[in-house]
């Protein structure tokens, strides 16, 4: 059976396009793709429509016409899903530190809410809010462009800084906490994201203060106490010092919070508001006190100083006070007072006496009739009988006076009685100014000789000290010979015949002698010891009282401390000499009338105009006062070069007094005018050269013990050396040389000293035999009178501008005052005992052909 296809009419045709086109369009056009094509069927057979017969085989001469064949081919799109909107999130936290970082424990913050705008934020497009955890999520429905933003739950509140995670997205905070506040930059979604979750947002709180209790005041102490050994520690008997003013100041030191005195333990208490940063303050209850040094308690901090004792002077370093202390009691302070010599006055010695009578009547009772005996030895000895302190012979009255050299202390009077006499029994009767005080009995070791006598501190004479003798013979023949001799103390006598040096460590506040001159000395060449003195000021060394050993001495703020004693227990006493701005401090026996050294301060900033210093001076140590006053003398002398100007004292001729030398650059000057005597011109020169590195210290000294003084240059580095000539030759010569280990401490000074036996073996200034100078007593014996200088026509310096000058390069200015009139005070006064004048400017100071002044400085 033939097949056939049916064939549409082109009505039918046109039919069935119109559906298919409607079905497109119902399919969205843009998704379908239609195609129509034509063909002419092969196998095409007509049908007879009026019989129905086929007409396949066409009939000869027939035509056949074939009919188009309609093709139509559908083709769907793609299977594309409906795009899928973005999830945006993610948290909304706490920022505790306010650092932009979810930090571990920041909690989320719920309750937030988070809003999605379009590009041009002119739409919200979602919104929520944030759960317990912080957590958000809105949806953008396509991909594009957005703006996230989080609404503050508080007015108060604030944004955290952006982008603080170091690049971790998924840590840091994305939104803008100033411009554009509360949005994120502009987000743009790619087609193919799904999900975005590292949209995150830090929140600054506003918190109240905490509902805890507003911070406690600190009390802050403790102690300020008197550091009678200036180590720095509270020592077991070191007192608190009450009245002490203690300050609390904040940490820029501008404002003072809190102050308070310490009470009559020396405790104090200051308050600090609360917690944070401070300073204390401890405030010198006298301007000559000091602090002592900090923190040598060895890490114990509740006995040592706190205070800075130089610079940053009187504060603590700063004080940090946690949040959780409420209370600090380590904050304490060591002062080193001020203290003028106990006694103010030097010590008076003490007079006994008083007779020795012919006890005619055996009773041991001075009667009526009984006459005094003369040429008696009656001597003073030590309580021990161990040394003989002075000596005297009865006059015609019988009277006789021993000194002791001090009040306080423990001695015995010894009568040599005449031979083929024997005392009178002793303690006879009720009145001591009539009985016989000499034991008479020979069984006694104490036979010849007092009771001990102990004499209190306010005695100055006692008249009580009797011997009766009996079976006198008819012309008494004193005994040269005593039953008992004990050897006296040998007068000191010097360890080497040369001189050697002494030096001053003024930080460390020690004093370091050596007893050899040779490159570097063995360690035991040192005495080293702390000063234990009052002040650190300008050391020398000098014989304060004519005992013929040399002690240190140190000036400062007007006073001139010295010390009689070698070692750390010495004591202190001072004289008033006034205060200078530049000054040298020198020592000598400056007049022949002075048995000890005197001192003298020389002002450098008075040079009037570049012709000469003047010499204040006294030798009179034994009072603050000195009743001479001040001395002054004139040094005429004018360098040339840089270097700035140093001075020494020694005995340059050989004559006993000591006048003065001038150094500057490598010359040494200097004359042999004692202050004493007038006016000091320098005639003799001596280029020294320069052996070392740096300036030196000038010094003099007998450094060949031939009795002449010769100079010398200690350098204080790291090396510590000492180079000195033993003669006066003006021309340079290669020095001698002694380099000193450096052992003797810090910021150096030094000056010459020669080591007395007794003095370093025994540690004690030994006393006279009988007849001489009793120590302390009275070492300056005749006051030398004030050098009168009469001015010529030309220029005369006046320390005081009493006058106008008629010079008219005069740029003198007045100096300070030269010494108190009042006893003293804390505050020197400054009233002076005499207007010094001096000698008309000279010229010619060394000789014109001087080899020093060849390439000088």
């Amino acid at each position: 059976m033939a097949s056939h296809r049916r064939l549409l009419s082109p009505r039918l045709f046109m039919s069935l396009l119109a559906v298919l086109f409607g079905i497109g369009l119902l399919l969205s056009i843009d998704a379908v793709t239609m195609t129509v094509s034509a063909a002419v069927d092969p196998n095409y057979r007509p049908l007879d429509q009026e019989n129905g017969t086929d007409r396949s085989t066409p009939a000869a001469g027939e035509n056949i016409d074939p009919r188009i064949t309609f093709v139509f081919t559908f083709v769907l799109p793609t299977a594309t899903r409906t795009p899928t909107p973005i999830n945006i999130g993610n948290k909304v936290w706490d920022d505790l530190d306010q650092d932009g970082r979810q930090d571990a424990g920041e909690p989320g913050m719920p309750g937030v809410t988070v809003q999605l705008w379009n590009s041009g934020k002119s739409n919200i497009i979602d919104s929520d809010i944030t759960d317990g955890s912080g957590i958000y999520a809105v949806i953008a429905p396509t991909p594009g462009n957005y703006y996230v933003r989080v609404v503050l739950p508080n007015v108060n509140d604030a944004f955290s800084p952006k982008n603080q995670a170091s690049g971790d997205d998924l840590l840091d905070s994305d939104i803008n906490p100033s411009t554009n506040i509360g949005f994120t930059d502009l987000i743009s979604i790619a087609s193919n994201v799904i999900s975005i979750t590292s949209i995150d947002a830090g929140i600054i709180k506003f918190r109240t203060a905490t509902p805890t209790r507003t911070p406690t005041p600190v009390n802050i102490g403790n102690f300020v106490w008197d550091d009678l050994d200036q180590d720095g520690r509270q020592d077991a008997g070191e007192p608190g010092m009450t009245g002490v003013v203690v300050q609390l100041w904040n940490s820029a030191k501008s404002q003072m919070l809190n102050q308070a005195s310490t009470n009559a333990s020396g405790f104090y208490t200051l308050i600090a508001p609360t917690p944070g940063n401070y300073y204390v303050r401890v405030v010198l209850p006298n301007f000559n006190d000091a602090f002592s040094p900090k923190n040598q308690a060895g890490g114990d901090d509740l006995l040592d100083s706190d205070i800075n004792p130089s610079t940053n002077i009187g504060f603590t370093d700063l004080i940090s006070i946690a949040s959780n202390v409420i209370s600090i009691t380590t904050i304490d302070a060591g002062i080193i007072k001020f203290r003028t010599a106990t006694p103010t006055r030097t010590p008076t010695p003490v007079n006994i006496g008083n007779k020795v009578w012919n006890d005619l009547d055996s009773d041991g009772i001075q009667d009526a009739g009984e006459p005094g005996l003369t040429g008696i030895v009656v001597q003073l000895w030590t309580a021990d009988k161990v040394t003989l302190l002075d000596s005297d012979t009865t006059d015609a009255n019988g009277i006789y006076t021993v000194r002791a050299p001090t009040p306080g202390g423990t001695y015995r009077v010894r009568v040599l009685k005449p031979a083929g006499s024997l005392f009178s029994p002793d303690n006879q009767g009720a009145d001591d100014n009539a009985d016989s005080d000499i034991i008479d009995s020979v069984i006694s070791s104490n036979f010849g000789f007092t009771a001990s006598l102990t004499f209190a501190s306010n005695v100055i004479s006692v008249s009580n000290i009797d011997a009766g003798l009996r079976s006198v013979p008819a012309t008494p023949v004193p005994s040269s010979t005593p039953t008992k001799t004990a050897t006296p103390t040998k007068t000191p006598t010097p360890v080497s015949g040369y001189d050697t040096i002494a030096v001053y460590g003024k930080i460390d506040n020690k004093f370091s002698l050596i007893d050899v001159l040779g490159d570097k000395p063995v360690n035991t060449a040192y005495t080293t010891y702390l000063s234990n003195a009052p002040v650190k000021g300008k050391f020398v060394m000098g014989d304060w009282n004519a005992d013929t050993q040399r002690t240190p001495g140190l000036f400062k703020n007007g006073f001139f401390w010295y010390t009689n004693d070698i070692g750390p227990a010495a004591t202190w006493s001072n004289v008033w000499i006034g205060p200078f701005g530049a000054h040298t401090v020198v020592a000598g026996r400056f007049s022949a009338g002075a048995a000890n050294d005197c001192i003298g301060v020389i002002d450098k900033e008075f040079d009037s105009p570049d012709d000469g210093f003047p010499l204040f001076y006294t030798c009179e140590l034994g009072a603050i006062n000195p009743p001479g006053g001040i001395l002054e003398h004139w040094l005429n002398v004018e360098l040339p070069g840089p270097g700035k100007y140093q001075f020494i004292a020694g005995d340059f001729d050989i004559d006993g007094l000591d006048s003065i030398a001038v150094r500057r650059g490598n010359t040494f000057t200097w004359g042999n005018v004692a202050p004493s005597e007038g006016i000091a011109d320098f005639p003799f020169v001596q280029d020294f050269g320069d052996p070392y590195t740096g300036y030196g210290l000038a010094v003099s000294g007998d450094w060949d013990g031939d009795g002449r003084d010769t100079v010398g240059l200690y350098f204080y580095d790291d090396k510590a050396r000492f180079y000195w000539r033993n003669d006066q030759s003006p021309t340079y010569v290669l020095p001698f040389r002694q380099r000193l280990k450096n052992k003797v401490g810090t910021k150096q000074n030094v000056d010459s000293w020669q080591e007395i036996t007794e003095v370093r073996k025994e540690n004690a200034n030994p006393l006279p035999v009988p007849g001489t100078p009793i120590p302390q007593a009275t070492p300056y014996s005749t006051p030398t009178l004030m050098v009168t200088l009469t001015p010529t026509p030309s220029y005369v310096p006046d320390l005081y501008q009493t006058a106008t000058p008629t010079a008219a390069s005069d740029t003198s200015t007045p100096l300070p005052t030269q010494a108190p009139t009042e006893p003293f005070t804390p505050t020197p006064p400054a009233t002076n005992t005499a207007v010094p004048t001096y000698p008309p400017t000279r010229t010619e100071v060394l000789p014109a052909a001087s080899p020093t002044l060849e390439g000088s400085e």
